[in-house]
């Protein structure tokens, strides 16, 4: 027997039964503490405007306090608008993470129900097999005898659940984590208007992360080769990606580079380090 071992993205996913019994309460309660932040930083950053602002600008001052106060005041009263900027943007993240996980628990919940109906099980891990096995069904049976085509369709309607759960899930804390940012002194002032436009900017910044590894040809270390063919694996199926890297590199690139990368007589060591590729 060949052991089988997790990888440590596959270990991070939702499986079926975290995403069917997840309890949202708690993001629903701090998308409404964060609606709640938004609305008091709006007020403050209308004050600090309108008033903190304007009159250090009016304000008639000379010399270094000019100089030192005027700006410092401009800074913080910027700060206020980046704030809320930002917290905006966290609770658009939540808002819209929780209304993808409400529904792909929604969608689980509906085919945990219907499957007897249709003579399928469900169990706990998501296997799908039958209510009934065929062995076992007595003479008079009269209920639902699914084919290989229902337990397809079932499998691949638990997949889409949970993949629309973990996407959701992998694109919000992404943004979140930008959102935070490394400056524990200032505020990132990231915009994003909804989960699917810190989907559009991460797939924007995958697309110039792989044109980098990309365009160092034969230089890129085996490691870095391996980043690009991961990049373009998690990304296989996003048309934006896939529009962002075509519009960087451009076609006369593309040959350039492949051309690049099989010649050995620069040193080239695809054809050692990546036969496969």
């Amino acid at each position: 027997m060949t052991a089988t071992y997790a990888t440590a993205d596959e270990e991070k996913m939702l499986k079926f039964d975290q995403v069917l019994h997840a309890r949202l309460g708690g993001l629903k309660e701090a998308v409404t503490v964060w609606t709640e932040t938004v609305s008091k930083l709006e007020k403050t950053k209308e004050k600090a405007e309108n008033g903190l602002r304007s009159k250090a600008d009016k304000a008639d001052w000379k010399g270094e306090n000019a100089g030192v106060t005027q700006a410092f005041v401009r800074k913080t009263a910027k700060e206020f608008g980046d704030a809320l900027t930002e917290a905006t943007s966290i609770r658009n993240i939540l808002r819209d993470a929780e209304s993808e996980f409400k529904a792909a628990k929604s969608a689980l919940e509906k085919l945990v129900e219907q499957a007897p109906g249709k003579g399928i099980r469900i169990d706990p891990d998501g296997t799908v097999s039958y209510l009934v096995h065929p062995d076992r069904r007595s003479k008079d049976y009269d209920g639902p005898e699914p084919e290989q085509a229902d337990f397809e369709a079932m499998r691949s309607s638990i997949k889409a659940a949970v993949d629309r759960a973990n996407e959701a899930d992998d694109i919000a804390s992404r943004a979140l984590r930008a959102l935070v940012g490394k400056d524990k002194n200032n505020f990132s002032g990231t915009k994003y208007d909804s989960l699917a436009a810190a989907s559009k900017a991460q797939d924007a910044e995958d697309a110039h992360t792989a044109y980098e590894l990309y365009k160092k040809g034969d230089d890129a270390t085996p490691q870095e080769i391996d980043r690009l063919n991961a990049l373009f694996e998690d990304n296989k199926k996003d048309p934006y990606f896939a529009e962002r890297f075509a519009l960087e590199v451009g076609p006369k690139g593309s040959m350039e580079y492949w051309a690049d990368m099989g010649d050995p007589s620069d040193g080239s060591r695809l054809g050692v380090d990546h036969r496969d590729s």
